[in-house]
């Protein structure tokens, strides 16, 4: 955020099962008290629940952004009602929320029609994928993602502070 131009507008995006904003819909770099207010929110993040990374999405593409940073600990956990009716997850009960337990094949099912829907608006995918056991599929398919898109994948060791 820091080294972030001093023109830009930041959104920043904390989702479990919906999409919020941390503090305000868009911050200004050029702000001191706007970059406060970031590390602040940043700060006040606690992870709980499902992940709907399709709901952060469709917010982030509100705001047309050109680059978007994923911090995440591993694929999507949850997809609501939007995939219901969709074929590939008539075996993926846990998605549409009727299971408390998804699969490692429905999770990259539900990632990939989830990024599907950034697919088409060139923008950049950094990801820093915090390690965490029991989602080998999340490195691969994550990589694979930013790759696509010119972007990055960081994941930091196990041990990392």
């Amino acid at each position: 955020l820091v080294r972030a131009p001093k023109d830009s507008d930041i959104a920043i995006k904390k989702f479990n099962k919906k999409a919020k904003y941390i503090a305000k819909e868009s911050f200004q770099t050029k702000n001191a008290s706007d970059l406060k207010t970031i590390f602040l929110g940043l700060d006040n993040i606690t992870p709980t629940g499902p992940t709907n990374l399709l709901s952060a999405l469709i917010q982030a593409d509100k705001f047309k952004p050109t680059n978007i940073y994923l911090i995440t600990d591993g694929l999507p956990t949850y997809g609501g009602d939007r995939f219901k009716s969709l074929n590939p997850f008539s075996k993926c009960k846990s998605i549409i929320g009727s299971s408390n337990k998804i699969s490692g094949d429905c999770r990259v099912k539900l990632f990939n029609q989830s990024i599907r829907f950034v697919g088409k608006n060139n923008t950049k995918i950094d990801i820093i994928l915090l390690p965490v056991e029991g989602d080998p599929q999340a490195s691969p398919e994550m990589w694979e993602w930013a790759s696509s898109t010119g972007g990055l994948l960081i994941s930091p060791a196990r041990n990392w502070p």
